[in-house]
């Protein structure tokens, strides 16, 4: 694999990661709010 390769994996990873989290927090708040 090139660098470029990796970065880009690297990146779509991090963006997945990222948006997983937001949507944890999202989740875990909304059930905090409705308990």
């Amino acid at each position: 694999m090139t660098i470029d390769e990796v970065t880009s994996k690297a990146v779509m990873v991090g963006l997945l990661y990222s948006i997983l989290k937001s949507k944890e927090c999202f989740f875990g708040s909304g059930l905090a709010n409705f308990v």
